[in-house]
């Protein structure tokens, strides 16, 4: 049995039809001269976790409704998904979009991680190729 998408306490019944993870780091490249450039890992960014599908049936726009409320809630949450992950998030994009001859309403969520990994700091650099020579 798979996991539903869970955010603070509200479970949905059917899993959305696509939920995406975006992880990035920042990345510094700094010039030196006669030398090439020195790029270093200067952090991890928090994960935006995008989720959308579409309730259907007679309760859609009541579920939708119960989104909106939680949205509104002020605070960071527990955001479980459906593959095992676990992110204590925001809530920061809330999108619907009723379909009365469908009778359905689309959806498209955005939650923000609250706080990444520790930041990365690297003594080390990793020098890039000029001219095809590794500098």
């Amino acid at each position: 049995m798979m996991i539903r998408l869970k955010y603070k306490d509200f479970e949905f019944e059917q899993n959305p039809a696509e939920i995406s993870v975006e992880k990035s780091k920042n990345i510094s490249e700094r010039s030196l001269p006669s030398a090439g450039s020195a790029v270093e890992e200067i952090a991890q960014n928090a994960a935006s976790i995008t989720v959308s599908g579409k309730f259907y049936g007679a309760g859609s726009v009541q579920t939708a409704a119960k989104l909106a409320a939680l949205y509104d809630d002020e605070g960071a949450g527990p955001l479980f998904l459906p593959d095992g992950r676990f992110f204590s998030a925001y809530f920061s994009l809330f999108y619907t979009n009723l379909n009365a001859a469908e009778n359905s309403v689309e959806y498209k969520l955005v939650f923000k991680e609250e706080a990444a990994e520790p930041a990365i700091k690297r003594a080390q650099f990793r020098f890039c190729k000029r001219r095809g020579k590794l500098l």
